[in-house]
């Protein structure tokens, strides 16, 4: 149980420390411990990585190659939108 979801959040910690980690919970509305609960949707996995993404600069998703393939699947199916500030869970 979120597994991807996890290390998103561990690379935003590791990528940008403390304050980015910080700064994704708010955004994510969600916590470390939280996270490992769960479930990987793939809409969550886009959200988190999209969050991640923009607070560090960079694309989070290249960085997970299983991020990559769920993002693609659900762009091919349909066209996710939603704010940053969404709520999530």
């Amino acid at each position: 149980m979120g597994t991807l979801l996890f290390k998103i959040f561990k690379i935003v910690e590791q990528e940008g420390g403390v304050p980015a980690r910080l700064e994704f919970a708010k955004k994510t509305k969600t916590t470390l411990n939280k996270v490992k609960t769960i479930k990987d949707k793939p809409e969550y996995v886009q959200k988190f990585s999209k969050i991640a993404s923009s607070i560090l600069g960079k694309n989070v998703g290249d960085m997970l190659p299983q991020i990559k393939t769920i993002n693609s699947k659900i762009m091919s199916k349909t066209n996710v939108q939603g704010k940053d500030d969404d709520i999530l869970l």
